[in-house]
C-alpha cells in the first residue's frame, strides 16, 4: 500500500457506493520517509459523504496504472485521463484508509460555485420526482450520475443525449 497527501481538485461522484474525484498530490510515502510530489490522481474510494472540493485529506490506497479499453471504437481510458493530466489511479479499499485533514484549501472561487451546484441539486432533487429532478439535474447542472439507464437510454434512441455533454465543466474546473 502507498500512502498520498494532497487536496481534492474536482466535484466528489458518488454513484453505486463509491466516490471518485482528483486528488492534487502534494506528498507520498515511499518506505519510512515523505516525499514531495506534484500532479494529479484519480482516487475511488467507498462511498464518503463528508468529502468536497478543496478538502485536504489522507489516504492509503493500491495504486495502478488506468486500464486500456476502448469506448466508441475512438477513445481509450487511459488516453482520456492521460488528456486530463492523470496517469494513475489509487483505489481506497476501506473508508477508514481515508481520512480528511483540513477544509477549504483550495481555490475561494471553484468552492463557492460548487456549493451553489450541490445547493441547487438540493433544490431540485427535493421538489420533483427521481426522475425529473434526476434529468434537470442532469441538463442544467451536469450532473449525470443519477439519471437512470433508461432514461439515458431514451436520450440515446432520440438523438437528443448531446443535451448531456458536459459543456459545464469549463465553469467548474478553472485555476486562477
Amino acid at each position: 500500500h502507498t500512502y498520498l497527501e494532497g487536496i481534492i481538485d474536482s466535484d466528489p461522484v458518488i454513484q453505486f457506493n463509491k466516490v471518485s474525484f482528483v486528488l492534487k498530490a502534494e506528498k507520498i510515502k515511499v518506505g519510512d520517509n515523505w516525499q514531495r510530489v506534484c500532479g494529479k490522481v484519480l482516487v475511488k474510494a467507498a462511498k464518503k459523504k463528508d468529502l468536497f472540493y478543496a478538502d485536504k485529506i489522507i489516504l492509503e490506497a493500491r495504486l495502478y496504472k488506468p486500464f486500456y479499453f476502448r469506448v466508441l471504437d475512438k477513445l481509450n481510458y487511459r488516453d482520456y485521463l492521460r488528456h486530463k493530466g492523470i496517469y494513475i489511479i489509487f483505489s481506497v479499499r476501506r473508508n477508514d484508509r481515508l481520512k480528511k485533514i483540513k477544509s477549504s484549501q483550495g481555490n475561494p472561487l471553484v468552492y463557492f460555485a460548487f456549493k451553489i451546484r450541490q445547493r441547487l441539486k438540493n433544490i431540485v432533487s427535493n421538489n420533483l420526482s427521481n426522475l425529473a429532478g434526476s434529468i434537470l439535474n442532469a441538463v442544467i447542472l451536469g450532473l449525470r450520475q443519477d439519471l437512470p439507464k433508461h432514461a439515458r437510454e431514451i436520450l440515446v434512441n432520440t438523438g437528443t443525449a448531446h443535451i448531456l455533454a458536459r459543456q459545464y465543466t469549463k465553469i467548474f474546473t478553472f485555476t486562477l
